[in-house]
């Protein structure tokens, strides 16, 4: 039976004799196979969306799956979303909520500087991606992670209400702001930009909110260059430790809350990306070494 695909991790490959093939994954319904085509009729591209009866095939005890005799077509992104296991969410809806949650932060300063960086950069936060790989790494993925920490620290704010809420939201709100300058490319071809390999996202979003108007150092009095200090801990700590790219560890209970937050948002997603994604035999997937575990599979 024929069902559609969507074609990504596209590679062009040539027999011994020369003849030119496709070997690419191929996404359905959230679950992916590894596949090729032999014969090639039309040309591929990633994103591309494949109508096709795909035939399983061993080689050296590989499986691939051989489509012939297919179409082609381009999918919108709700379709691409869809059989990309992704979840449809609207970055505009996302940015909205977001928006509203700086809104509701009591304390000036860090309201003023949410809303200032949101408005300064809305357009990119809107296109951007949430990482090269790994987690969140299509359009709009940025909003998506910001939005579930956003979300996430507002409840861990309600079960310890010692935390400093207002710096906690600020701070979730712009701990990625680097991103919108870190990748660049095709979002099938995402690759680290020039300021991104020189300069990883938490040092530029540290950066990025001390030059925003209104938050010049010459335009901040005492009080205010404290807590400016407070929100750029938060960006430049939440990765919780050196080894995994932060230049400090979280020295307030407030960057430390947010660590956990952004890593349990990274995580989820790297789970159902994981197990979306599993074409293998059994019940359990290969070590994933971003969780450095296996992933169980079946149903429960």
């Amino acid at each position: 039976m024929k069902k559609q695909y969507v074609v990504m991790d596209l590679s062009k490959k040539e027999t011994k004799n020369g003849k030119p093939y496709y070997m690419f994954s191929a996404w359905s319904g959230g679950k992916k196979i590894g596949a090729k085509i032999w014969d090639i009729e039309q040309e591929l591209d990633n994103g591309t969306l494949i109508t096709g009866d795909p035939k399983e095939e061993s080689y050296k005890g590989k499986i691939s799956f051989v489509f012939k005799g297919y179409s082609i077509d381009s999918p919108n992104e709700a379709v691409k979303n869809e059989h990309l296991g992704r979840d449809s969410v609207d970055a505009n809806v996302t940015y909205d909520k977001i928006i509203s949650s700086l809104s509701d932060i009591e304390d000036d300063f860090y309201r003023h500087l949410g809303l200032v960086a949101y408005s300064t950069y809305e357009c990119q936060l809107l296109e951007a991606y949430g990482a090269k790989s790994v987690h969140h790494n299509y359009k709009g993925g940025l909003l998506g992670h910001i939005g579930e920490v956003v979300e996430l620290c507002e409840k861990i704010a309600s079960t310890y209400p010692k935390l400093n809420s207002d710096l906690l939201i600020c701070g979730a709100a712009l701990h990625d702001l680097g991103k919108v300058k870190t990748y660049e490319g095709e979002e099938d071809a995402i690759e680290y930009s020039f300021d991104g390999m020189m300069a990883d996202h938490l040092v530029m979003g540290a950066e990025m909110i001390g030059e925003l108007e209104d938050f010049t150092p010459n335009q901040l009095g005492v009080e205010e260059r404290f807590k400016m200090k407070l929100v750029k801990h938060m960006i430049l700590s939440h990765h919780g430790l050196r080894e995994w790219g932060s230049p400090i560890q979280p020295r307030i209970p407030e960057a430390q809350a947010l660590h956990f937050m952004d890593n349990l948002s990274s995580k989820m997603s790297i789970f159902k990306a994981e197990k979306n994604s599993f074409d293998g035999k059994g019940e359990f997937t290969d070590r994933v070494y971003t969780l450095d575990t296996f992933i169980y599979t079946g149903e429960y």
